[in-house]
């Protein structure tokens, strides 16, 4: 019988009645409620035989509970083992498909071997230790999660510390620019501000310098007029020191604009 969540009573189901089972027998492959299982266990062929609750079948794998007990070609339970063509048998097996084999054995005796040399318990350690190994891995590679993280973040906050350590070198950087900038600036502008002042009071010397000379050409007499021409020559030596110191002035100012 298939392993369904909802499982009927078999013979009161061949008996046209519907009734949930409990219980389940491994040896008549059949699925029965608390009613029949009386009967079963009274009954002379049945009542030795292994009953088990139907939650206990469920949780068998659906692989097991597909081994059937019974011969599929003949109908009959198995009753002998066959070390030629390791296979079950029933009687009638035997008759028609194991004639000439040799060392056939009762299926208790089989069974009773089969569990000395191959123990549930060994297949149990060896799932034990394939589900430890399994976790060993598995915590091995949550912590390699874990150190991965860590990293992650210890690089984070280098970078982070790394760049509030860049931005404030230049910060300074660019508030000592500023500062010379603004120093070198004010300087400039003093020096042009003077120079600009020296300039206007030798514009106003010059101005009244073309007002003598206009004056002289037009209404000085001659003996004036060459006498005033030398004084205005030495004038004109002056006005030219005067050009030299304006022009090394100004080259002074524009030198001085450096960072």
């Amino acid at each position: 019988m298939a392993n369904n969540d909802a499982m009927i009573c078999e013979i009161c189901s061949g008996q046209h009645v519907t009734k949930p089972a409990e219980h389940w027998c491994p040896e008549c492959e059949e699925a029965l409620c608390t009613e029949c299982l009386t009967h079963h266990s009274i009954s002379k062929y049945t009542r030795n035989h292994k009953v088990i609750s139907v939650d206990y079948y469920k949780q068998l794998p659906p692989t097991i509970c597909k081994i059937t007990q019974h011969c599929d070609e003949h109908k009959k339970q198995f009753q002998l083992y066959c070390p030629c063509h390791e296979s079950f048998c029933c009687v009638n097996c035997i008759i028609t498909s194991h004639e000439e084999c040799r060392g056939l054995m009762a299926l208790d005796e089989f069974v009773k071997i089969s569990k000395n040399s191959v123990s549930i318990w060994d297949i149990e350690d060896d799932v034990n230790n394939i589900r430890k190994n399994i976790q060993l891995v598995v915590e091995d590679r949550q912590r390699n999660l874990k150190d991965i993280q860590d990293e992650k973040q210890r690089f984070d906050e280098d970078v982070k510390s790394m760049r509030s350590k860049m931005n404030a070198h230049l910060n300074q950087i660019e508030e000592n620019v500023n500062t010379r900038l603004e120093d070198s600036g004010k300087e400039i502008q003093t020096q042009i501000e003077k120079l600009l002042l020296t300039l206007s009071e030798r514009l106003n010397g010059v101005k009244i310098l073309e007002g003598y000379v206009l004056a002289i050409k037009n209404y000085a007499t001659d003996i004036q007029t060459i006498i005033g021409i030398q004084t205005l020559k030495k004038g004109d030596k002056k006005t030219e020191r005067v050009h030299r110191f304006v022009c090394c002035r100004w080259k002074s100012a524009t030198d001085s604009f450096e960072i």
